[in-house]
């Protein structure tokens, strides 16, 4: 993005700058953060990928024809799903509108190829298994006796109790942390649905167990962490101990620890992943016929749909045949 974009009028030569040009860098920094870190990483692979697929068929990335859009969704159909070409598309508009190249998405082709795609492929996104509280157990009793166990116990249990997303439990700093006697409250300064920072806090009540208790596990924690301020849960070796420094584990990362407890514990990790945590909760709350409302309270949905396909798989069975020659 050059300066010219962020200003109504081209800088004068002969006018002072320094106050200008350093409103400019404030400026770009602002547009930066206008998107998610993840949502400008995938759009900046998307980019990547059409700038490669034209440069192989000999097509200008900057061309404004939509039939060009086309031809790249049904390249892109060969291997993605309908979720992911749509995300791919909308990155590849927007650094198109960062250069001033006008595209309609909306246009009769574009709509037209990606309702095909989504008629042949589906548009049921694949679910991930809930880690269900009986299954926290064994998974928490196979933990190592190490910092690496010490970390993945609190990790699974804040990301359990609290139904929080992976890239939620990557970003937690120490500070964002309050332990009090009935149990921890999490402070989420920013979240996937939550892109203006308003924040919200997460109480993770303690259990009597302590082998499942969210604070007990985050003073564990803790106590082996220290207390130096920076990110909560950070990165170990292979041994089980901690590097050097304060390095923040990645959301991808938080998804390899719960299929590797998983696996470490004896069961098959095949379907589950990071979100296997905020499912988890949603799913055995619904079991415990918690209503709606209060699900949606801890998960922090807006719409009761989306809270309900979380809970669907509890309700399908609540059916008008169930029990019908009883």
């Amino acid at each position: 993005m050059t300066t010219d974009t962020l200003l109504p009028v081209a800088l004068d030569p002969a006018l002072p700058s320094a106050d200008l040009a350093a409103l400019v860098a404030e400026a770009q920094a602002f547009v930066q953060r206008a998107k998610a870190d993840k949502t400008r990483t995938t759009y900046q692979t998307a980019w990547r990928r059409y700038g490669a697929w034209c440069g192989a068929h000999g097509l200008d990335p900057l061309s404004p024809d939509p039939r060009q859009l086309v031809l790249f969704v049904t390249e892109l159909a060969r291997a993605l799903k309908t979720a992911s070409i749509r995300t791919y598309l909308s990155g590849v508009a927007h650094h198109l509108r960062q250069e001033a190249v006008p595209v309609d998405l909306q246009h009769k082709a574009i709509v037209e190829v990606l309702a095909g795609v989504a008629r042949t492929k589906g548009t049921r996104p694949t679910k991930v298994a809930p880690l269900l509280p009986e299954l926290m157990r064994p998974v928490l009793a196979a933990l190592p006796a190490s910092p690496l166990g010490a970390r993945d116990a609190s990790l699974l249990l804040t990301g359990l109790h609290g139904a929080l997303r992976r890239s939620e439990i990557a970003v937690l700093d120490l500070a964002d942390v309050e332990i009090q006697a009935r149990g921890v409250l999490v402070t989420l300064r920013r979240s996937k649905t939550d892109q203006a920072g308003r924040g919200a806090v997460v109480p993770l009540v303690a259990a009597q167990e302590a082998a499942v208790c969210p604070r007990a596990a985050l003073l564990r924690w803790i106590e082996v962490r220290g207390n130096d301020p920076g990110p909560l849960y950070v990165q170990a070796t292979r041994t089980g101990d901690l590097r050097d420094g304060l390095h923040r584990l990645s959301d991808r990362a938080v998804a390899r620890i719960v299929q590797s407890a998983l696996t470490r514990a004896g069961r098959d990790a095949t379907g589950y992943a990071g979100h296997s945590l905020r499912r988890g909760l949603a799913t055995a709350a619904a079991r415990k016929q918690h209503p709606l409302a209060a699900i949606m309270k801890q998960t922090r949905h807006k719409s009761a749909d989306m809270a309900l396909s979380y809970v669907a798989d509890v309700e399908l069975w609540d059916s008008v045949s169930n029990g019908l020659f009883d």
